[in-house]
């Protein structure tokens, strides 16, 4: 994962798998994970951090099931995008010709 990627897709592409994730807490992956619930965070860039993190995945996991986890991947799906984005773009329209 780049650690200061705009948007975290790869904990999306994971959470659409049913898969909890593992992140770092910059960029974009605050965005698409909740921490304890779809997946977890560490705070620093080490080798120390991530096992920690790891570690306590191991032991706790997450709040939501693999179902609760796809769900959560949801709105930002392919679907809800371009209903987002065609919304916005008919909004903008109408303002102009307004």
């Amino acid at each position: 994962m780049a650690a200061d990627e705009d948007f975290g897709l790869t904990p999306v592409e994971a959470l659409a798998c049913g898969t909890p994730a593992i992140a770092l807490r910059r960029g974009g992956y605050p965005e698409t994970i909740t921490d304890g619930r779809t997946g977890l965070f560490f705070d620093e860039a080490t080798p120390e951090a991530i096992r920690d993190t790891v570690l306590r995945f191991e032991r706790d996991g997450v709040a939501c099931s693999p179902q609760e986890l796809r769900a959560a991947a949801e709105p930002f799906s392919r679907v809800h995008f371009r209903s987002a984005m065609t919304r916005i773009v008919n909004e903008a329209i109408a303002h102009a010709r307004a």
